[in-house]
């Protein structure tokens, strides 16, 4: 662990590289122009669960924010509609009484109808402070979640580079799994689930900053000597 590697294609002299700094694609090259850009280190498998975590809460987060968005649309679009029917069927029953009771019976009609009003929206006032404080209770407890998961992130992180340095000089056995870093970008070799540009039959290989479990490589047997759980022997 730890031991810097090539790697090269058993079908001829070609070597695995990447520029890593402007292009981050994985290529087959016959003759590289720099060395140093197929030069691995074999490393410690990492950890990715508190990332992956962090990772589903956000998306969780934004998939609520949009569902409210639609929610209060749809609500803002039945509210205009309602007031406009609202309007037409009063606009199509009202009377005007020109006699002295009925003026009468406007008046008080008028003032129950202030003093109803007026309870309902002391009612309604207290309604919206309560659903407010309930919000900003929702908010907060989100905004401690959001930081406990990217603290553990951080702390996963740490742990990462904790193990890889605890692990340099063990013996790579077959069967284990292990990430390829990049020496020159520091970045793990990655495979995407997209088509590669060049062979459309194979995925697309990258190099990724973080890395993830698409960067946890297999050292499987090659032939019928070896078996798993035998330690990976070189030439040197």
């Amino acid at each position: 662990m730890g031991d810097f590697v090539t790697l090269e294609l058993l079908k001829g002299t070609l070597y695995l590289s990447a520029e890593g700094v402007l292009e981050d694609g994985c290529v087959a090259c016959h003759k590289p122009e720099r060395f140093d850009d197929c030069i691995f280190q074999i490393s410690y498998k990492q950890s990715y669960s508190a990332r992956r975590e962090l990772k589903e809460l956000l998306e969780a987060e934004a998939a609520e924010e949009a569902a409210k968005a639609e929610a209060a649309q749809i609500e803002a679009a039945a509210t205009v509609a309602s007031a406009a029917a609202a309007a037409a069927a009063a606009a199509a029953t009202n009377t005007v009484s020109m006699t002295e009771s009925g003026q009468l019976t406007t008046d008080v009609n008028q003032k129950g109808t202030e003093y109803g009003g007026s309870l309902k929206h002391k009612n309604g006032e207290e309604d919206e402070e309560q659903e407010g404080a309930d919000e900003d209770l929702l908010l907060n407890k989100a905004a401690r979640m959001r930081a406990s998961r990217k603290r553990n992130v951080e702390n996963e992180k740490i742990d990462n580079e904790k193990n890889f340095a605890k692990s340099i000089g063990a013996p790579i056995k077959f069967g284990d799994e292990i990430m390829l870093r990049h020496v020159k970008s520091n970045k793990f070799v990655t495979i995407c689930q997209e088509i590669a540009r060049s062979e459309p039959e194979n995925l697309r290989v990258y190099l990724d900053p973080q890395g993830s479990p698409s960067s946890w490589w297999t050292i499987q047997v090659h032939n019928k000597l070896e078996k798993e759980g035998d330690e990976l022997m070189t030439a040197s």
